[in-house]
């Protein structure tokens, strides 16, 4: 079943019924009385990364940070999605998600975006069925969709709120999670208003989206490495009224935030810093890796021989692991492993060809030590 139908169901529904201000006690300013109306992001169930309990902690919160973020210089391809009956595009509905990926880009970030028709070679496929707009979080992109789709837009995006929400999923899809749910944000929520309003109009949420996406913490450590940013694109606007602290939005509440905060920009260069000339390695030669948490080094590999190899990092850390290979001038993802959490190292065992070039791009989640991690080919 697909999860994201019954929000929209529900809307069509109960489009007649809203509650009453009265009922909730909510008192309302110039900055946000017009979220009232406002459909927000309701993200999709997935399954969290199972660590360890005999971890340290600060393994567990380098995991949690960098689990789900691509490697710099990735470019991520995307694509809309066509449906015959619940949906079609637009060209002037395409034209705001341009913008939103321009936008991101714009920072300086190290990862680039490229427009396909060719939905096998998206990474991100944006589908526009009304009632539910959604993202899933970065890499689960790759292993998630739903309807063909990893991200879809529900409302009409030609409106500042619009360009605001293409914002807001193409930063999930980078790997960003909602602001708002950061365990540091000290937000304590008057949690009978909050499940009162997010039921009725216009959201129309079931207690397991409403926890789901306000009011549940994101796991220890998994957050964007930063304080909170009540400014964020990433955080929901939210009536005086629904929190209970901390001061002062507890009586202003927190308003729209149309577009990326200073923050959010930070967060997002730190995560994705631009990317050097890559490195060339050869056969059984054992390359030396930085042990720095999120640290990234990029390989060049051409193969002489067709052949399966064997290529891995080596020593005490925990590691992503990517192969691309060059086409048509772009790296295109070929593989990749993740040994975050395990005791084995990050290993792909994969068929290359003569004569091709191939991106061995690594990410240093964790390192006990600062001695002996590498990558070799074999």
């Amino acid at each position: 079943m697909n999860p994201l139908k019954e929000p929209h169901q529900a809307e069509a529904r109960n489009k007649e019924k809203r509650p009453q201000e009265d009922s909730l006690k909510l008192k309302h300013n110039d900055a946000t009385r017009k979220s009232e109306d406002r459909r927000l992001c309701a993200q999709p169930p997935v399954q969290r990364i199972s660590l360890p309990e005999t971890i340290s902690e600060d393994r567990k919160y380098s995991i949690y940070l960098t689990n789900k973020k691509w490697l710099s210089g990735t470019v991520l391809h995307y694509a809309f999605v066509e449906h015959p009956t619940l949906w079609s595009w637009e060209e002037s509905q395409k034209k705001i998600i341009r913008h939103a990926f321009e936008t991101w880009k714009a920072i300086g970030i190290g990862l680039s975006f490229e427009e396909t028709d060719d939905l096998h070679e998206a990474e991100i496929k944006i589908g526009f069925e009304p009632g539910s707009s959604w993202s899933y979080v970065g890499t689960d992109c790759l292993h998630n969709s739903d309807l063909g789709r990893t991200m879809n837009f529900g409302w009409d995006l030609r409106s500042d709120w619009g360009g605001a929400t293409a914002l807001h999923e193409i930063g999930h899809a980078l790997g960003f999670e909602h602001e708002h749910q950061n365990p540091d944000s000290g937000i304590s929520w008057n949690v009978p208003a909050v499940m009162a309003y997010y039921r009725g109009y216009p959201n129309y949420w079931d207690d397991q989206t409403i926890e789901r996406n306000i009011l549940s913490k994101i796991v220890s450590g998994k957050k964007r490495g930063s304080k909170w940013d009540p400014t964020s694109n990433l955080h929901y606007p939210q009536l005086p009224g629904h929190l209970l602290g901390p001061p002062p939005y507890d009586v202003e509440g927190i308003g729209e935030n149309l577009a990326l905060s200073q923050q959010d920009k930070l967060s997002a260069l730190e995560m994705y810093p631009p990317v050097g000339h890559p490195r060339s390695i050869q056969v059984m030669r054992l390359e030396p890796l930085p042990t720095e948490a999120g640290s990234q080094t990029s390989f060049s590999f051409s193969p002489k021989a067709t052949r399966k190899y064997r290529i891995q990092t080596v020593g005490s850390s925990d590691s992503r692991l990517v192969i691309f290979e060059e086409r048509d001038g772009q790296p295109r993802h070929h593989s990749s492993a993740d040994d975050s959490g395990r005791p084995e190292n990050a290993m792909l065992e994969t068929k290359l060809i003569a004569g091709r070039t191939y991106i061995i791009g690594v990410r240093t989640n964790y390192a006990s030590s600062a001695d002996g991690v590498g990558l070799l080919i074999s």
